[in-house]
């Protein structure tokens, strides 16, 4: 099966000229969102070659591994793009980030400029800290989240930015706009949906395509008054996605094959790649509807009320157990767990029991994925 990294390889030497933006591409892209690269920007746009070359001069060994312990081929794609003359003429114009563990914010995004042409807004999807995965599951109860706004806001800055160009003698001006593409991986997809959904400015995207994206609350979806929008989002994800398919999803949907299984296949580097883009199946899996229907029976089909408080009490045994970041998880063994849950003396046997098993769930889910990343 050829991967990203390969599709980054067979496509070394076709310039944007001869072979257009597709939708692998805007999967690198989305990958990229992942590394920050605020240093590199200090001084302004840079090219994404030079960027990648400084970042990877200037971080250790350790710290990358650290940082990239959910996926540790995003900085092999970093080292990839060093020398890639496809890519050899895209800028980053433009980079925010945002992690405040105490307000429980992680949003970061990156503006891409592909040779002075076409513009990518790519939104970060979730890193491997507790803050992030706290802010994904309050999506099931809460509408706009800070990230939610920031995004928005982070979109619309771009065009408001935009100087007028004047014409017929100065008496008139107007912006001249380029074509605009949001995307994003996991929430990072999500980020970008919301963003079409919510900017000023939804005429001046070409294209809104996202990788295996979390949808809205139902009390969202039927907000909006205008819901055709939701057909020009495309969503694509992997046979046995699990995060891709929480919660209401209106938009349009591409089921891909992809290797491994489960929450592995989260991971877009497993994804199964051809010549012309993904190679797509007919639909999802029989363990894709069955972990869905086990989420939403733990946790989904619950009041707001009732989510927020079981989210609250998961994350304060996890604090409890001293649990910062997914690699934690993998660290934990069943008598922690049960000791952690007992601890909290004010539940009831009915809640520690759904306490358990959603903790045991995230624990299972999280062990395969992490153990391929050492």
């Amino acid at each position: 099966m050829e991967n990203l990294l390969n599709y980054v390889h067979l496509r070394k030497d076709i310039s944007f000229k001869e072979r257009k933006l597709n939708s692998v591409d805007l999967l690198i892209f989305s990958e990229l969102a992942y590394v920050d690269f605020s240093i590199e920007m200090e001084n302004g746009p840079i090219l994404l070659p030079e960027a990648c070359r400084h970042y990877i001069e200037s971080r250790s060994p350790e710290y990358i591994k650290g940082y990239f312990c959910f996926s540790n081929n995003i900085p092999v794609l970093v080292q990839e793009l060093c020398e890639c003359p496809r890519f050899a003429n895209v800028w980053i114009r433009k980079v925010e980030q945002c992690n405040d563990d105490e307000k429980k914010i992680q949003f970061g995004a990156t503006l891409f400029q592909i040779e002075d042409k076409d513009m990518i807004v790519s939104y970060r999807g979730t890193d491997a800290s507790m803050t992030g995965w706290k802010e994904n599951m309050q999506m099931t109860y809460m509408d706009d989240l800070p990230c939610q706004k920031m995004a928005v806001s982070f979109f619309d800055s771009i065009i408001d930015e935009i100087p007028a160009e004047s014409y017929l003698f100065g008496f008139f001006q107007k912006k001249k706009i380029p074509n605009f593409y949001l995307t994003g991986h996991s929430k990072g997809g999500h980020l970008a949906m919301y963003t079409f959904l919510n900017t000023q400015y939804p005429a001046q995207v070409k294209k809104c395509q996202v990788f295996d994206a979390p949808g809205f609350r139902s009390s969202f979806v039927k907000s909006l008054e205008n819901r055709d929008i939701f057909s020009q989002i495309e969503n694509i994800k992997p046979q046995d996605s699990i995060i891709g398919c929480l919660m209401e999803h209106p938009e349009k949907e591409t089921v891909i094959k992809a290797q491994e299984e489960g929450l592995l296949q989260h991971d877009a580097f497993y994804w199964s790649i051809q010549p012309e883009g993904f190679e797509k199946t007919k639909g999802l899996s029989i363990k894709s509807h069955d972990t869905i229907a086990l989420v939403d029976r733990l946790l989904l089909s619950k009041s707001d009320e009732q989510k927020k408080e079981s989210i609250d009490l998961i994350f304060s045994i996890l604090d409890h157990l001293d649990i910062t970041s997914v690699s934690g998880l993998n660290e934990l063994h069943f008598r922690q767990i049960f000791q952690g849950v007992i601890e909290l003396k004010n539940m009831t046997q009915e809640e520690r029991k759904f306490m358990f098993d959603i903790i045991r769930f995230l624990v299972a889910q999280t062990a395969s994925w992490m153990r391929t990343q050492k």
